[in-house]
């Protein structure tokens, strides 16, 4: 191969390895320019106010009287009307058509604890309780069940106390032929279950 041949290769070359290096450094440049231009961006974004609407969601407001018992509400059934405190809120209320239940009501508490106030009243000939499956079911378990009888505000009754989970109060009374029922339980404390049972009785009026 003749000089002049070598020295044309070696041009050739040298001219290919400046255009590959031009390439690269055209490539490095553009990728600089987006990386650069996108941290400008980025900067000037975080430089500007924040632009929207921000929503602060409010806390339910909670009565003063929630879960004291100073407010009271009242219901008025079929068979019976009594006073609650405004802690509880009706969840159920029946009058069954056929059947020795004639009412049943449904009350609970919307807090953490789950207080409940149930009062049923059945159709029993002469006011008999041991004719009441519900009376029988605790009088049957004096391991479980405390029955006593009392007196509450001119109604006199038998008094059944659980003080193990769940803890309830219960208070049977009769007028004529029905048996009427009333309990409050709690599955966590048994702190003024009896308090809030006797108001209930003392409120307690037969509807005719």
């Amino acid at each position: 191969m003749s000089p002049r041949r070598d020295t044309d290769l070696s041009r050739e070359s040298a001219k290919e390895l400046s255009v590959k290096r031009r390439r690269q450094a055209a490539i490095f440049l553009f990728l600089a320019s987006l990386i650069c231009g996108f941290l400008y961006f980025v900067w000037r974004f975080s430089q500007n106010p924040a632009v929207g609407v921000i929503r602060v969601g409010a806390l339910p407001v909670q009565d003063e009287n929630f879960g004291q018992g100073k407010e009271l509400k009242r219901f008025a059934g079929k068979y019976v009307s009594f006073s609650y405190p405004g802690a509880y809120a009706e969840k159920a209320h029946a009058i069954p058509v056929n059947g020795p239940v004639k009412e049943s009501i449904f009350l609970s508490a919307a807090d953490f604890e789950g207080r409940k106030i149930a009062i049923v009243v059945e159709e029993r000939e002469g006011g008999d309780f041991e004719a009441s499956p519900s009376f029988q079911m605790r009088s049957d378990r004096p391991e479980e069940y405390d029955q006593e009888p009392v007196s509450v505000s001119g109604q006199s009754g038998f008094l059944f106390k659980k003080d193990t989970q769940v803890f309830e109060r219960t208070f049977f009374l009769h007028s004529e032929d029905f048996v009427i029922s009333i309990s409050t339980t709690s599955p966590i404390s048994v702190e003024s279950l009896e308090q809030e049972l006797f108001a209930v009785i003392g409120s307690l009026r037969f509807r005719e």
